[in-house]
């Protein structure tokens, strides 16, 4: 339980640390499923709509679907993003499990911040629902999502 602090921190730092590395991408979307621009590219527009920076208006549904394409290619922020979507329930129902899943990816990809909330997460889950998460996980990386 001692790690719950760390939660509030790191929703703190990543965003201003994220913004800092490039300039923001600009992407005109339909009403169709957006096609992907790679996965630094997703990983932005990700940003914009989960923070609603500049005339973008915040919008979690659109950006869980950016996040989710460059978690395909192994984007691991937008894996740990992913994970603080269903750890608050921004746009999705919110879901410890599968939280832990995104958490659990991008730390095993190195995302230091990934590890810390699956660590967090952790504590609070029950052996049961972090082998649930694990399965996920493993059903993930045998889809062949990731690379």
């Amino acid at each position: 339980m001692r790690y719950l602090a760390a939660i509030p921190l790191a929703l703190l730092v990543t965003p201003a640390t994220i913004a800092l590395e490039a300039p923001l991408s600009r992407l005109a979307l339909s009403q169709e499923q957006p096609k992907s621009n790679g996965d630094f590219r997703d990983f932005m527009s990700g940003l914009e709509y989960y923070n609603g920076w500049g005339e973008t208006a915040q919008d979690y549904l659109q950006a869980k679907i950016f996040f989710e394409m460059a978690a395909r290619g192994g984007h691991t922020q937008a894996q740990h993003y992913l994970g603080l979507m269903y750890y608050k329930g921004l746009g999705v129902e919110k879901d410890n499990i599968e939280a832990y899943k995104w958490f659990d990816l991008a730390a095993a990809s190195g995302d230091k911040v990934g590890v810390v909330l699956k660590i967090t997460l952790k504590e609070i889950l029950t052996a049961e629902e972090v082998s649930e998460a694990e399965s996920r996980k493993e059903e993930w990386l045998h889809a062949g999502i990731l690379p």
